[in-house]
């Protein structure tokens, strides 16, 4: 875990104490396909990292659900909103058996 995150652009410049301070806060989590890995209205208390299969970022209004994008390996979800604890404005749903590093406050 150390190693993937310390490679990844979002934890450039932080050195390995820093990183390992936030490895309590990580889970490792496999989903299935058509399993939620987030859900629209949620506080948004978690960041992404994908490190295998695909999911795809859906809105939902009065007509359904919405493709907004796909996440491949590799991707992470906004950090963004994460960083000013808004709630979540779309749903992440695996498109295929799909395993992430889920980082939470």
């Amino acid at each position: 875990m150390l190693q993937f995150l310390k490679k990844h652009e979002l934890f450039v410049g932080f050195n390995d104490e820093q990183i390992i301070r936030i490895l309590p806060f990580i889970q490792r989590q496999r989903f299935q396909r058509g399993e939620w890995i987030l859900k629209e209205g949620e506080e948004h208390k978690e960041i992404c990292f994908f490190l295998s299969g695909k999911a795809e970022s859906l809105a939902q209004d009065e007509h359904g659900y919405h493709l907004v994008e796909v996440f491949e390996t590799g991707d992470w979800t906004d950090s963004a909103t994460f960083l000013e604890n808004k709630k979540r404005i779309t749903s992440v749903r695996a498109i295929e058996e799909t395993e992430v590093f889920i980082v939470s406050t």
